[in-house]
């Protein structure tokens, strides 16, 4: 599933962790709530490039020995009580892969490839990839849309930020806040430019606020989760004061997070990843 994303996984066991009433429902929910994530189909096609940034995804997770804990699919965060939840937005976002570009133009096609890929990564080697592809995207995005697609982008920005805003409480996560704050912080920019008749400058700051709030998407959070765990797991030494049974714990939860993140279940992913990190920065 990845292959430009982490590196050495942990091999993964199967788990079957038990479903609430209100899991075996989601289905429901489904048609309600899209959850704005980063992974994109594989396969590119420069005349029909197509992205999945809005994946419909409504369940309960289990972690460990943890008990089922619903969540409202209209709450707008997944996996909260971990402290490193990811933002769920019923809006879509402005992306590269959501025209139809000129074949004829190699530079650019191989640039939304490489934005395509960045999101096998984890959150912050994603976004040093992201962050030099921004100029030529624009600039091809300026040439694509011209003013009105420009307005539209603009307003699409605009709402994800201000949907965000709202859903932010007092106890909202950390990581979440910051994503909401620098999105809106590009929206800003994106307006200035686009009034100064920056349409180019505009348009990255579209594209790089857009990004900060796929960030704080549900697979971004898993993706990057699961690697800090894996790396924790893997610098355990002998001389570590952990006993067999915490090992084993331990190494459950990580390869449990590895296999929700191949079934591309976020939720249970991040729950995993979170636990199996609170047993490895506790020492006994």
């Amino acid at each position: 599933m990845v292959s430009a994303g982490v590196r050495g996984g942990v091999a993964g066991v199967a788990f079957a962790p038990r479903r609430s009433f209100f899991a075996m429902t989601s289905s429901l929910f489904a048609r309600l709530l899209v959850i704005v994530t980063a992974r994109p189909r594989r396969v590119w096609r420069p005349t029909a490039v197509s992205l999945r940034v809005l994946v419909t995804a409504v369940g309960v997770a289990t972690t460990g020995a943890c008990e089922d804990s619903p969540i409202d699919p209209l709450g707008g965060v997944i996996a909260g009580e971990t402290g490193a939840g990811a933002l769920a937005l019923a809006v879509s976002l402005p992306s590269p892969a959501h025209e139809v570009w000129d074949a004829s133009d190699p530079a650019v096609s191989s640039t939304i490839q490489e934005w395509l890929d960045s999101w096998s990564l984890d959150v912050r080697s994603g976004r040093d990839v992201r962050e030099r592809l921004y100029p030529t995207l624009a600039r091809a995005r300026a040439e694509h849309r011209g003013d009105e697609g420009l307005v539209a982008d603009l307003d699409a920005l605009a709402t994800a930020v201000q949907t965000a805003e709202r859903l932010a409480l007092p106890d909202f996560p950390i990581s979440l806040r910051a994503g909401i704050d620098s999105a809106a912080g590009e929206s800003e920019l994106a307006a200035a430019a686009h009034a100064e008749g920056r349409p180019t400058g505009a348009l990255e700051h579209v594209l790089r606020g857009s990004d900060r709030l796929r960030e704080v998407g549900p697979e971004a959070v898993a993706r990057s989760a699961v690697a800090e765990v894996e790396g924790l797991f893997r610098r355990i030494s002998d001389s570590d004061p952990y006993s067999e049974q915490d090992v084993e714990r331990i190494s459950r939860l990580v390869r449990g997070s590895r296999q929700a993140l191949q079934e591309r279940d976020w939720t249970l992913a991040i729950r995993r990843a979170y636990y199996g990190k609170g047993l490895l920065t506790r020492r006994p």
